[in-house]
């Protein structure tokens, strides 16, 4: 995973300080977990628990990019976040483009060339337009985190060269209370699909990206001023406004606790950088994170057809180990595919050196 992933690896001397902040690389592994477990849920009340604190790992990334894209020379801001912007979006285009196909594969194994001729006349310009405007991923379902990120970057690069960023931070704050208020209505009268009209960049990935933003800005300031206790205290208040949240409100996609955990989780890591023992999540966090938040639907996909070919779909012992199985099956599908990756160039270069 380099430093175009999840939580952009890049400030000032990148590679040095993502080695450095191992913290903040175990923070990574346990979120892309969680997100994992969002797709592919545990049942009964510890699922629903599980994936109330997980959501928290959506707005961690978005505050890591906005925290690894800060830099006091504009001119170097401008380079760098650019040269991240044009990694993403091949990114995202690979992972569209991966979709696609699978999505096509899928539909002409479950019912033939009339279910592929349908889902792609069903992408008619109406849901185009909601792609573009609102990040709403419309071939798989998962993939409008990288969308938003792009308009992430494409804000950035803006609200710098017109010097506006000072007023994007005020602005930020507002954006996600209209959100989490919008979230909640919609769920309390039964509308929690409408809820793609604030989960995206506008209301949700920017001000998040803002935050992390910000964060480095005046982290210095907020060193002085915000003791380790007061955050570990936020820390420990969110968890608890979340299990609140979701007991009373329900299953919101972002909530003030989750965004209040992302946040102390994320600056605790920037305060205690440092993992004593090599830890496997901190492995996770740095070289797979992306990956297997890419590649995790397409296991999910295999895991549902075997288990209705095989009929134990029902069964209590597959409904429990499913999330575990698929999240170590898609990081070994990862690990091979990143193998053959290197296989390749190797073989590639020294045929060039021929």
């Amino acid at each position: 995973m380099d430093e175009t992933d999840f939580g952009e690896n890049a400030c000032h001397q990148e590679s040095e300080i993502n080695k450095m902040n191992q913290r903040l690389n175990w923070l990574k592994g346990i979120a892309c977990i969680g997100i994992v477990f969002i797709h592919i849920q545990f049942p009964t009340v510890f699922g629903k628990l599980l994936i109330a604190y997980a959501r928290a790992g959506v707005a961690l990334f978005f505050i890591i990019s906005g925290y690894y894209s800060y830099y006091s020379d504009l001119e170097k801001s401008f380079a760098k976040n650019k040269t991240r912007l044009i990694r993403n979006l091949k990114r995202t285009f690979w992972a569209f483009g991966i979709y696609f196909v699978w999505g096509l594969f899928v539909r002409y194994v479950g019912a033939g060339w009339n279910s592929v001729i349908s889902w792609i006349q069903s992408l008619d310009w109406e849901e185009w337009t909601k792609l573009i405007i609102i990040n709403e991923d419309i071939i798989i379902g998962h993939l409008w985190f990288m969308l938003a990120l792009i308009y992430c970057y494409i804000l950035l690069l803006l609200l710098e060269k017109y010097q506006m960023i000072k007023m994007a931070y005020r602005t930020a704050p507002l954006l996600c209370a209209i959100a989490i208020l919008f979230m909640v209505y919609m769920t309390g009268t039964g509308s929690g699909g409408m809820f793609i009209y604030v989960r995206n960049v506008w209301f949700y990935g920017m001000p998040m990206f803002l935050a992390g933003h910000y964060i480095h800005h005046y982290e210095q300031r907020m060193n002085e001023l915000i003791s380790v206790n007061k955050i570990k205290h936020l820390l420990a208040v969110s968890l608890i406004i979340i299990a609140l949240e979701r007991c009373f409100i329900g299953n919101l996609q972002f909530t003030l606790g989750s965004i209040g955990l992302a946040i102390s989780a994320f600056v605790l890591a920037l305060r205690y950088p440092d993992i004593q023992k090599s830890s496997y999540l901190v492995d996770l966090g740095s070289k797979m994170s992306m990956e297997i938040y890419i590649y995790h639907w397409i296991v999910k996909d295999i895991f549902i057809k075997l288990s209705t070919v095989l009929n134990i779909s029902q069964k209590v012992w597959f409904i429990w180990s499913q999330p575990v199985m698929v999240l170590v099956c898609t990081i070994f599908m990862v690990f091979v595919i990143d193998k053959t990756k290197d296989i390749i160039l190797t073989k590639y270069y020294r045929w060039r050196e021929m």
